[in-house]
């Protein structure tokens, strides 16, 4: 399973470097936690498809993790991810 996510995130990586080299909006991840007080980036560089696909996983808010992702990340509290467009100077 790892594998398959290894070249899954490979894959992504190397298609938005290409849509950035051509001027293509970009967006990032961030991960919000309750307890903390600052969100944290989780990924960056993904076009708007690839950020929309991310955050429809289940395993990417705490409230519909499996229970191998929420053991992880529960030491932080509850978690949702969600994106936003970069905006470069």
């Amino acid at each position: 399973m790892n594998e398959m996510k290894n070249i899954s995130i490979t894959r992504s990586i190397n298609y938005s470097r290409s849509h950035q080299q051509r001027g293509d909006t970009m967006y990032e991840i961030i991960r919000f936690y309750e307890s903390r007080h600052a969100p944290r980036v989780v990924r960056r560089g993904l076009t708007k498809e690839q950020a929309v696909h991310h955050c429809c996983d289940p395993d990417t808010a705490s409230i519909s993790a499996s229970e191998e992702v929420r053991r992880e990340e529960m030491l932080e509290g509850s978690w949702f991810d969600f994106y936003r467009k970069v905006i470069e100077d």
